[in-house]
Parts: C-alpha cells; sequence; structure tokens
C-alpha cells in the first residue's frame, strides 16, 4: 500500500480526494491546507488534517505528496517534498519560471525520487486511443491541429488564459505530433475584466516537421469546448472531451463515414493517478516527467514572450 499526503484542499484537491478514495492500492492519509480547516466530522475515515507542510513531510511512512495549490507555490512545496525523500505529483502549470521547472527535473534525479507533472489529457483513454491511431499512420501524414479550449471562467486575476488554460493544448499536440518540440511560437491576446490579464489568447505553433498548431483560449466564451482537431491526409480526428462521442474518425472527403473507435473508458484522472503509482513502484520515469514538465513551460514562457512583444519567438531547445 502506497501512502499518499494530499497537498491543498480547493477545486482540484477535492476531485483528488474523491479519486484516491476509490483507489484500493493508494491510501490517502493526510490533507494539508494552509488557510482553511477541515473540520474532523467532514475528514474521510482515517485520514488526518494539518496546516503545517512539515508534518507531512516529517511522516516517514508518508511515501508520496500530491500537489494540488496556486502554481506559485509548485516550486517551493516540490523541492521541498523531494529533499523529504518523497516521490511527487504536482499539477499543471508545473512553474512559472522553465528555470525553475529544470531545477526541480535534476533534484528529482539527485534524490532518485518520482517527479510527476499533472498533464491530466495524456491519460485519457481517448487521447491514448488517438495517439495510436498516429502512430500506425492511419490518419497519414499530418498537416495540422486545431485547438479550442473554452469556456466561462475561472476568470483568474493572477494568471492569464496562456498559463490556466494552454498546458492542456499543448502536452496534447507535442504527444500527439510525434514527440516533436515547437521550433516557434506566435500569440496575441485581449483583456476585459482585469488589465494585463489577457482572458482570451490565440497561438500558432510552428514545428520542424512543418505541422502547425492552431490554439483558441477563452475564459469569457459561453460554450464549453476541450476540442482537438487532427488534421492528416489520409483521415481527421476529432478529440472532444466534454461530447458523449469523445472521438472520431473521418475521411477528409466522407464525413458520413465517420466511425467512434472504442477505448477504455476509466476515469482520465484515475488512470493518471494509477500510472504515477506504477511508477512509484517500478522507479520507472512517468510519462508526464520532470523534463516534460520543463519543456511545457519553456513553451509557455515564449508564448507569453510572444505575447507582450507581439513578435515570432523561436525556441532553441539545445539546452
Amino acid at each position: 500500500m502506497i501512502n499518499i499526503g494530499l497537498i491543498g484542499h480547493g477545486y482540484w484537491g477535492k476531485i483528488y480526494v474523491k479519486t484516491l478514495l476509490n483507489l484500493k492500492s493508494l491510501n490517502l492519509c493526510w490533507i494539508y491546507n494552509k488557510h482553511t480547516d477541515i473540520p474532523a466530522s467532514e475528514l474521510p475515515q482515517g485520514v488526518k488534517f494539518t496546516k503545517n507542510y512539515d508534518d507531512i513531510l516529517a511522516d516517514k511512512n508518508v511515501h508520496a505528496v500530491i500537489i494540488a495549490t496556486p502554481p506559485s507555490t509548485h516550486y517551493k512545496l516540490t523541492a521541498l517534498a523531494l529533499k523529504a525523500n518523497k516521490d511527487v505529483l504536482v499539477e499543471k502549470p508545473f512553474t512559472y519560471h522553465s528555470e525553475e521547472a529544470k531545477n526541480l527535473f535534476v533534484l528529482a534525479k539527485k534524490t532518485q525520487k518520482i517527479l510527476m507533472i499533472g498533464h491530466i489529457f495524456l491519460y485519457n483513454p481517448a487521447i491514448i486511443a488517438l495517439k495510436k491511431y498516429i502512430i500506425h499512420h492511419e490518419l497519414g501524414t499530418l498537416h495540422y491541429f486545431y485547438s479550442r479550449r473554452t469556456s466561462i471562467g475561472p476568470v483568474y486575476t493572477d494568471m492569464n488564459a496562456l498559463w490556466s488554460l494552454a498546458p492542456h493544448d499543448i502536452s496534447i499536440i507535442n504527444y500527439l505530433n510525434h514527440g516533436e518540440m515547437p521550433a516557434a511560437i506566435h500569440a496575441n491576446g485581449a483583456s476585459y475584466i482585469n488589465p494585463g490579464i489577457e482572458e482570451v489568447v490565440d497561438l500558432v505553433l510552428e514545428y520542424p516537421n512543418q505541422v502547425k498548431a492552431f490554439i483558441h483560449l477563452s475564459c469569457l466564451e459561453p460554450k464549453r469546448a476541450r476540442e482537438t482537431i487532427v488534421v492528416g491526409d489520409k483521415k481527421n480526428a476529432i478529440f472532444e472531451d466534454t461530447a458523449t462521442d469523445k472521438l472520431i474518425i473521418s475521411e477528409p472527403h466522407h464525413p458520413q463515414q465517420a466511425f467512434i473507435p472504442p477505448f477504455n473508458p476509466i476515469s482520465p484522472l484515475e488512470n493518471q493517478c494509477l500510472h504515477f503509482l506504477e511508477c512509484i513502484k517500478t522507479r520507472q520515469a512517468p510519462l508526464t516527467d520532470g523534463w516534460h514538465g520543463y519543456q511545457n513551460v519553456k513553451i509557455l514562457e515564449s508564448a507569453q514572450q510572444a505575447l507582450d512583444t507581439g513578435k515570432k519567438v523561436s525556441i532553441a531547445w539545445n539546452n
């Protein structure tokens, strides 16, 4: 049995509690929340609550922590956990600075601990199925990707739509595009509620294999969308996480011939937690390890630079 400490009890923290309680192989034993108490009557049976992070770090029976706190706290909390001999799963965005992300990757290597980033869509069964179709060349040569991630809120005062939404789309597209990393990025955006905090952002990622990705992000649109379209020269694919049929493969000129591939209906968060468990047991690097997190943050940094300057930004991957 792997004992887990959950760091943070906000929106995602509460979802993690429900998921962990359904997994017999992961034992939730601590919950940490800095500012808000959890009454004993509301705690799951056998779970202890603390407002002191050191209580969890000092508990030698805790094998790993899941960090679901605001991104500005990720670097410090992750570093302390790794130094305390805990494996770590940390939510996205990994950090706000690529150098911090790289430092944590190096620290995890030095301490020989598992460091995993919560890019949950890479554990979505529909995305996993789509990846297999691409690997087997069912879609043919990839032309471009189009992603749309929209909803009404949440609108943050300390994080724009790029940092709150784009980590998912960037991780999905890199994963589906044969693991390629973008060489350049364009960005533009607009602020309507909080000056300087863009609630709407559009990105264009250019890849070395001539593929482009077009990403639209918004916290202000009435229709919730979690859509990625892949256009190839043989077939097209539509992934829409909010739809009943989450993955549809179609012929470019014969959309009526579309079919819905079968896949395992497991919850993506449950799948992500089970992957974390497997990595803890086998000591294998996670699919979304610290280096994956570093790459994601570096792309976000470059996108922010493009957003700030209005100019295309080239991304160097030689360091």
